[in-house]
């Protein structure tokens, strides 16, 4: 089956044309993807698209024995191959030869043309797991996307994939060489024209007047570093490459490639050319970046290269993982939201008349495909939301930030990236208190999704960068606009709870307009006219609830700070009570008690504190009648703040006390709140705080075990505690630990991220080093 499906394939001449504008770029393509469309249908697959941008897709279904059984927590993974062949060598009147070597089937060509096995081999081997999955006799597997793309030879092979519609939470290229080949780590590339402009003069008469543009562009390049070439370099070594030069005394211009696996050493080595070029007058240069290392990728999602890791040893195949010093489709998708690591296919010899592939070598590569679709003990996905790849870079390089976004974005996308699709409810399994006291369960998609978004709101609505980080945000910040319009469509499956008859739609909302008001020009201003109406008229009609007489009322306050601050009707009268009466519950030493009674827990962190902050800092901003003052406000905080670090013990613990420990670090809010916003206390330092949050991160996070298997959190305070959740806890309610992220809103360049790191106070109390001592301070007015 494998054999005749190869040999039929490398008959069709699909050779790419860098010539031809169109895509694909030659007819025998369109001919192949005609061909694997009708096999596609025949052998029963799902949703056969043939794309006018030149490319094919198909769909597997979930096996029968998956349906209804766990819904929605497999992920979608893809396979893609392209069809293309090299134009390096004739693709034309291919005659295959095959060869019996010791138990090895080799395949050639006769000599006068490439095999095709770059990358027909993969297509085939896709397309014989395929009709095995759709198969009686298929393993059980979840929902499966197929791709075959064109044009990549030439480096079109993305030209107008739409990754989105796509649909697969990742995917693999079928396009690598010898067995064992697994790739997720490539060069970053970057293309350079320099285009020299001279002035002629008569050769005898040139002293002073004559600028040679070719001698300049001799000069430009014998500048570069002659041991960083191609022909000079190996492995993860970057190079320059003078790929072409044409010149006159009146004009010249150079062509170069860029390449390096390391993405400082890239920026640097483009700096290196713009600054030498800069150097000759009438030189410019273009500098265009092509793709980028998907290893920066793939180390935020290593589930799935171990995935891959997996699969291979389950079919006796050793893994044999190197950097690419080239690019694949893989990097530009992985780039583009697609995290896609590049499997073997067989071949070797690419692009030459000596091309062969191994049969023996595809058929493995066929089982490896089967072995990544299989669900059961290959699912090692979920899990690793925080294993690291084998090869990764070790935890202990990782500045704090670095850290604090890889968590942010663990935390954010399982939540985001569904909902963008309007399938959070669909996909996100919900959990409910062993106690719960049977409300409405509607209101906890809400819940994950505001919570989450007031801690993460000024991380995302950072500018673009062009950094790791910089992509994680972009690609977090569209998620999140989507959602956004989506949690307040009645049409989508996602529009949230919010005409529920359950008091605690009120709090959530809260969050909701928590996260808008933290960051207006990123997430609200964006968002279309209709959503905007929309989540007006959803605030308003909150106000039918009635408040707890607790720090639930500033839940309401909060949705009225906001429809302030955009300029929309709101309660003035309801706004000023609710602050006013939360003062009047101000007991002193930065402490407010939550209603008449005082309770000790952490409430002044989870709500009072910032809400009263945020809230009068939008009153005094639109003028509005305040009962105190926003200083005042702050003050209080900033005394609570200081306490709440000597909460912190020496090893990244602090207490359980109260309720709602199962927020997690949501505890930290009002610090967090303060380093990004107002600036810490004077008697913190960004280097104390920094590193103290950081190590209740490590302690929490690094174990693991507050997420489950199909990455969301659980209940629990330090791993899986279900029985600590309290009689209101849903899964969506555990998101508030995203609280602590908010001085990630602060560029990278801020004190609070370029400080040195310092020990916190009950680290250097339990060390035996000075510290300050601590009185009670009266912020009574």
């Amino acid at each position: 089956m494998l054999l005749e499906r190869f040999l039929r394939y490398v008959a069709v001449d699909t050779t790419a044309n860098p010539a031809v504008e169109a895509k694909p770029t030659s007819p025998g393509q369109w001919e192949l993807l005609r061909m694997l469309e009708g096999e596609l249908k025949e052998m029963g697959a799902a949703e056969v698209e043939l794309h006018e941008e030149g490319y094919l897709t198909a769909t597997i279904p979930a096996s029968p024995q998956e349906e209804g059984a766990g819904k929605g927590r497999e992920p979608v993974i893809g396979f893609l191959a392209h069809v293309d062949t090299s134009p390096d060598a004739p693709g034309a009147n291919i005659k295959p030869q095959i060869h019996e070597r010791g138990g090895e089937t080799i395949i050639t060509s006769d000599g006068t043309t490439l095999l095709g096995a770059d990358d027909k081999a993969g297509v085939a081997e896709i397309m014989t797991a395929a009709q095995i999955l759709l198969g009686p006799e298929a393993p059980p597997h979840g929902k499966i996307r197929l791709a075959f793309t064109t044009d990549e030879e030439i480096g079109r092979g993305t030209e107008g994939f739409d990754v989105e519609r796509f649909g697969a939470d990742w995917a693999y290229t079928l396009d690598g060489g010898p067995l064992g080949e697994l790739e997720w780590e490539n060069f970053n590339a970057a293309e350079a024209r320099v285009e020299i402009e001279g002035r002629s003069a008569h050769p005898g008469d040139a002293k002073g007047k004559m600028v040679n543009a070719t001698r300049v562009a001799v000069e430009i390049d014998g500048a570069l570093p002659a041991g960083e070439r191609p022909e000079t370099t190996s492995g993860r070594e970057g190079f320059y490459h003078l790929m072409r030069v044409e010149g006159t005394v009146e004009r010249a211009s150079m062509q170069y490639i860029i390449r390096d696996h390391d993405r400082e050493k890239f920026e640097a080595r483009k700096r290196v050319l713009a600054e030498e070029v800069a150097k000759h007058q009438g030189a410019r240069v273009t500098i265009t970046d092509q793709y980028y290392n998907m290893r920066e990728v793939l180390e935020r999602h290593p589930h799935v290269v171990e995935r891959a890791r997996r699969a291979m040893q389950a079919a006796g195949v050793e893994p044999v993982e190197k950097p690419i010093r080239g690019g694949t489709d893989g990097a530009r998708l992985s780039w583009e939201g697609l995290p896609c690591p590049n499997l073997f296919a067989g071949g070797e010899n690419f692009h030459s008349l000596k091309e062969l592939t191994n049969l023996n070598t595809m058929k493995k590569a066929v089982e490896t495909i089967l072995g990544i679709a299989r669900r059961g003990a290959l699912l090692v996905a979920a899990i690793a939301v925080a294993t690291p790849l084998m090869a990764a870079k070790p935890k202990q390089t990782q500045t704090d930030r670095e850290y604090w976004a890889e968590q942010a974005y663990k935390l954010s996308k399982p939540i985001l990236e569904p909902m963008s699709r309007g399938e959070l409810r669909e996909t996100m399994p919900m959990g409910y208190s062993p106690t719960w006291d049977g409300r409405d369960p509607d209101v906890a998609w809400m819940e994950a999704f505001g919570r989450l978004m007031a801690g993460i709101a000024p991380w995302i609505a950072l500018p673009d960068d062009g950094t790791p980080e910089g992509a994680m945000r972009a690609e977090l910040r569209g998620y999140a606009l989507k959602s956004y319009a989506n949690a307040v469509d009645p049409e989508s499956p996602d529009y949230l709870g919010w005409r529920t008859t359950s008091a605690q739609v009120l709090v959530d909302a809260a969050y909701v307009a928590n996260s808008l008001m933290r960051a207006p020009e990123a997430l609200w201003e964006p968002l279309d006219e209709v959503t905007k109406a929309r989540y007006v008229a959803e605030f308003r009609q909150l106000m039918r609830i009635p408040a707890w007489y607790n720090n639930w009322i500033l839940f309401r306050a909060m949705i009225d700070a906001l429809l302030l601050m955009v300029g929309e009707e709101h309660d003035a009268h309801s706004l000023y009570l609710s602050v006013a009466k939360v003062g009047e519950w101000y007991v002193g030493d930065g402490w407010y008690s939550d209603g008449p009674e005082f309770s000790l827990d952490y409430y002044n962190s989870y709500v009072i504190h910032p809400m009263m902050v945020e809230t009068t800092e939008v009153m005094t901003a639109k003028k509005a009648r305040l009962p105190l003052t926003h200083d005042l406000a702050l003050r209080r905080m900033q005394r609570y703040n200081v306490l709440l670090e000597r909460l912190i013990s020496p090893e990244g613990a602090y207490p359980p006390m109260g309720r709602s420990i199962t927020y997690r670090m949501g505890v930290f809010q009002s610090l967090a709140l303060s380093a990004w916003k107002y600036g810490l206390p004077e008697r913190l330092t960004n280097g104390g705080v920094r590193s103290a949050l950081t190590a209740v991160m490590h302690r929490l996070f690094d174990s693991g075990a507050v997420y489950n298997s199909a990455g969301y959190l659980v209940f629990g305070f330090a791993g899986e505690q279900p029985d600590i959740a309290d009689y209101y806890t849903n899964t969506g309610s555990l998101y508030m630990t995203s609280l602590v992220f908010l001085p990630l809103g602060l560029p990278a360049s801020a004190p609070f991220w370029t400080d040195p790191a310092e020990a916190w106070t009950a680290k250097r109390a339990w060390a035996g080093e000075p510290f300050q001592k601590d009185y009670h301070e009266s912020v009574m007015k």
